[in-house]
């Protein structure tokens, strides 16, 4: 039995095209709605048990996307995927308040939506087994290939460090290693092989990181040097003191992932 997800997006054409990924992927898509309240009355009237729920902030009615989390937990503890185009610090703040399981930014891409889901369905109690049988994926590793090209070495997601990138050239920082390792293609095609992992973030055009090797976020600390942007923000990592550009457009993404006091 595929896992149940609630669809919540009033722009038809981007609602529809989530129902179709959801639907490609094995899981049962319920919806799409374009109100909490239509969704909520639904779902109480027919007596549907959802697994999960991908809800966008910004509709109208009542319920926001945020309310609307809160009554969705309120029946059954649940998964909850957020999806925004906002900027505001005052909405995330509410968003963490909620115990989401992701947040993604629009536009999304097909690989980070898969990969939310996969996650978010992994934290649930009811994850449908099921698709695990059908989706092998090992999400804790990867594997590359040594430098002369003759065997395929295991790397493990929590050793990754940060990834850098310049042109069609990536470069993988791992802990314990002395070198990087060197692989064919841009950040973003390195970041679509990886992309059921939910700890590897894009900082920037060039750059990724562990969020779990997040030392500190710093502007003026530090390491900082005439190569570096006085007033940017720059992520400090553990185990190298190198400081890596954290830019406007990823921003959210990840301090979203972040708790502060």
């Amino acid at each position: 039995m595929s896992a149940k997800i609630l669809v919540i997006e009033d722009v038809r054409l981007l609602a529809i095209d989530i129902v179709d990924r959801v639907t490609s992927w094995g899981y049962e898509p319920i919806g799409p709605f374009s109100s909490g309240e239509e969704a909520f009355v639904f779902i109480k009237k027919e007596s549907i048990v959802i697994d999960m729920a991908l809800l966008d902030i910004e509709i109208k009615g009542n319920y926001d996307g945020i309310s609307l989390a809160v009554e969705l937990n309120k029946l059954k503890p649940t998964p909850i995927i957020f999806l925004s185009k906002m900027e505001d610090e005052h909405t995330l703040k509410k968003v963490m308040s909620t115990g989401y399981s992701a947040f993604l930014n629009k536009p999304f891409s097909n690989n980070e939506l898969k990969a939310a889901i996969y996650k978010a369905l992994q934290e649930g109690d009811s994850f449908d087994l099921n698709l695990i049988e059908n989706d092998p994926v090992q999400a804790d590793r990867v594997y590359v290939k040594n430098p002369s090209g003759t065997s395929q070495n295991k790397v493990l997601i929590k050793d990754i460090i940060y990834i850098e990138s310049s042109g069609e050239t990536s470069r993988l920082y791992v802990a314990n290693t002395s070198k990087p390792i060197v692989l064919g293609g841009n950040l973003g095609k390195i970041l679509e092989r990886i992309a059921f992992s939910n700890v590897i973030l894009r900082t920037s055009r060039f750059h990724a990181v562990n969020i779990d090797q997040v030392k500190s976020i710093s502007s003026n600390g530090p390491g900082l040097s005439k190569d570096h942007e006085k007033g940017k923000k720059y992520l400090v990592l553990e185990k190298t003191e190198r400081l890596i550009p954290l830019s406007e457009k990823y921003k959210r993404q990840v301090t979203s992932r972040l708790k502060f006091l």
